[in-house]
């Protein structure tokens, strides 16, 4: 049985490379354990800060406008010459979704 002179130098080489790939890796988990403790901090600063809901209208906290404050809030909308500002009172047709 014949032994090459290399094989300890092929030992050092693999022992190298498994040494990398675990560093490799366990550096690859810290990046994304490192994301992901981000993501959630900040999904609980915006749940705290931010909490989800309705909230009401700051601009009208007593129910709907008629349509003479609503036409002069209208009126000092800057537009474009020639805007029709009666299409802002207007109710849009309800949405169609397509299947």
């Amino acid at each position: 049985m014949r032994v090459s002179a290399d094989s300890g130098q092929d030992r050092r080489v693999n022992a190298s490379l498994r040494l990398h790939l675990a560093y490799t890796a366990r550096m690859g988990a810290l990046v994304l354990a490192s994301i992901l403790v981000s993501l959630v901090i900040f999904e609980i600063g915006l749940r705290t800060f931010e909490p989800f809901g309705a909230k009401p209208a700051a601009a009208n906290p007593g129910g709907a406008f008629g349509k003479a404050e609503l036409m002069r809030y209208v009126l000092q909308l800057p537009a474009a010459p020639g805007t029709d500002r009666r299409w802002f009172l207007q109710d849009p047709p309800p949405l169609r979704y397509s299947s």
